[in-house]
């Protein structure tokens, strides 16, 4: 049964757990024996919670989730309304020794979107305004998914912003039981479940099952939910290749020589207003008969994966996309091991897939499908065994981020901002067509954008996400000259 850690009044680890006697699900407390936290006392005799809330007919009792207001602790347990949708079973307790069972602090009956039991819940205050919900429900005749609502709590009940529930990531089911936490950082970090897509002989005779995601950010826009990579996983990276300002015409493959590899992160920034459809693919063989592509659809405005050609198993052939906004300038971020495929848009999306290649199809490639793109930066390194990890605590920032520390400062207009948007001048920018514009913090991590020409050598600048830094660093590629510089934004 899955547990969850927290930490008690003490600041002492404490895991909740789901035990089973047998005939009934009860909830317990372990706590550790050493400081090395590698020995716990389960206290199996003395539950705290002995069994499923008596006043409601529920579906079934399992996988807690414990978290700390001013001086009063919460647990929500997965369970579900007999015949009438997902449940949160909640409890309150202030010494973690007795617990009150309180009225559930958020159902749904509608049991197509939200279904009829929920799995290893998380609740909790994702930010200053809003408060997280996330569940991976059971339906009936249906595959599993990932679910969540953000919404509003005052100690009793919570109430979602939308009480349609929102896919955790961008394509359904691809992603199961995310185990959700606080990183050093205060950030909210997990991992999750990537689901087998063979078939049960395939998985016996292979003699393993299953694994886990990369560890990922999740934060909040107040209405929907954000993704990017942990930035710890840098200290895996070695073998850096690096391609820049390249332009890849389309109807033609084998764009990206330099590199191949099946336990690799990448990493593209692309222009690509000149293209209505563009193609990354991995896991590639030498004779272009295997792959797996992740197609772009500025026609359709989505983004999918196509995986009809992936693998010579029997395992899942499919191509599912979502609707997703194709800009000129797109930030992917890419990691593949052996059987995995995670895909990071823009810092905003994520999507998923299990993928069975064979060992030699180890090419990466861009194919446009009409027009052309820019590679204005491709970086690839390989991902290297846990034993060979860095233990530095900080990867630092990329060459390209520090050169422009030395650059000048260009004016922001108005400057205290009054909003999210301003403008920049610079006499390089001719038309709206012209320019290839990128912006990052400090730390070298892109920050989301909308810009607009309007004129008068100037751009409208529109951050699409709160950022915690006043100095923002910037590249501007107009034709072939490249201007870089930093912007000092006053709030």
């Amino acid at each position: 049964m899955v547990g969850y850690y927290f930490f008690d009044q003490n600041s002492k680890p404490v895991i909740a757990y789901t035990g089973v006697n047998g005939a009934k699900a009860a909830i317990g407390l372990s706590y550790p024996l050493d400081d090395d936290l590698l020995n716990w006392t389960t206290q199996a005799t003395k539950p705290i919670i002995t069994g499923a809330p008596i006043n409601i007919p529920n579906k079934d009792f399992r996988d807690p989730y414990v978290w700390k207001e001013g001086d009063k602790y919460y647990m929500v347990v997965g369970s579900g309304v007999a015949n009438n949708g997902g449940m949160l079973a909640s409890y309150t307790s202030t010494d973690l020794v007795s617990w009150t069972n309180i009225v559930p602090i958020y159902k749904n009956n509608n049991i197509n979107s939200a279904g009829v039991f929920w799995e290893m819940p998380f609740f909790n205050k994702i930010n200053d305004k809003d408060y997280l919900l996330v569940v991976t429900p059971i339906y009936n005749g249906a595959p599993a998914r990932c679910i969540y609502w953000l919404g509003s709590f005052d100690g009793a009940e919570f109430k979602p912003y939308d009480t349609n529930p929102k896919e955790f990531e961008h394509i359904a089911g691809r992603l199961l039981s995310p185990s959700i936490g606080i990183d050093a950082d205060n950030k909210f970090t997990y991992i999750g479940i990537i689901p087998e897509d063979r078939n049960v002989q395939d998985q016996v005779k292979a003699g393993w099952r299953q694994t886990f995601s990369i560890p990922r950010i999740i934060e909040s826009t107040g209405s929907k939910l954000v993704h990017r990579p942990h930035p710890n996983l840098c200290k895996a990276r070695a073998n850096e290749v690096s391609i820049h300002n390249k332009i890849v015409q389309h109807s033609t493959s084998n764009n990206l020589p330099e590199y191949k590899g099946n336990q690799s992160e990448m990493e593209f920034y692309l222009n690509t207003k000149n293209s209505n459809q563009f193609i990354i693919q991995v896991y590639k063989n030498d004779a272009q008969k295997e792959f797996t592509s992740i197609i772009f659809d500025r026609n359709t405005q989505k983004i999918g994966v196509n995986r009809f050609l992936s693998s010579t198993y029997s395992t899942a052939k499919d191509y599912k996309s979502e609707s997703y906004t194709i800009r000129d300038t797109m930030h992917v971020r890419i990691f593949i091991d052996h059987s995995i495929l995670e895909v990071f848009v823009n810092d905003e999306i994520v999507i998923s897939s299990r993928i069975y290649p064979s060992e030699n199809s180890r090419n990466i490639d861009l194919i446009p499908t009409d027009g052309s793109v820019e590679i204005l930066s491709f970086k690839a390194w390989d991902i290297v065994s846990k034993e060979e990890v860095s233990l530095s605590d900080f990867c630092g920032t990329s060459s390209s981020v520090e050169s422009v520390l030395d650059e000048a400062i260009i004016q922001v207009y108005p400057n205290p901002l009054t909003s999210d948007t301003f403008i920049i001048t610079t006499p390089a920018i001719e038309s709206n067509s012209d320019y290839a514009l990128s912006l990052y913090t400090l730390a070298g991590i892109p920050i989301d954008y909308e810009a607009h020409y309007i004129g008068n050598d100037s751009l409208q600048i529109k951050i699409l996400r709160k950022q915690d830094t006043d100095l923002i660093l910037g590249k501007l590629k107009v034709k072939n000259s490249v201007q870089t510089f930093k912007m000092m934004l006053i709030k």
